[in-house]
């Protein structure tokens, strides 16, 4: 994912949060979920965009690669169950 694309991607996130009207209770999972992933999991996965498209010789493995991406994409899943969590005050 190219830097552009990452920060497009990060900000329609953030902008679906705030359509929701910014919950308190998800402020910080939000926060450490792109941190997670954008900080960290996107820039690890883009070095290694060049080698695909090229020789194949990864400087990660895929168990690796898998330790990295799939907890970053945890953080998300996070959110959005705590976003479906009835909170015991909520109407409807």
């Amino acid at each position: 994912m190219t830097r552009r694309l990452s920060l497009f991607v990060s900000e329609r996130i953030e902008a679906t949060f705030d359509q929701i009207g910014s919950p308190v209770r998800l402020a910080r999972v939000l926060k450490e979920a792109i941190q997670g992933y954008f900080g960290q999991a996107a820039s690890a996965l883009q070095k290694q965009i060049p080698t695909a498209r090229s020789d194949g010789k990864y400087t990660l493995t895929s168990d690796e690669l898998t330790a990295m991406i799939v907890p970053a994409l945890q953080g998300f899943i996070t959110v959005r169950d705590a976003a479906l969590t009835r909170q015991p005050n909520a109407r409807g």
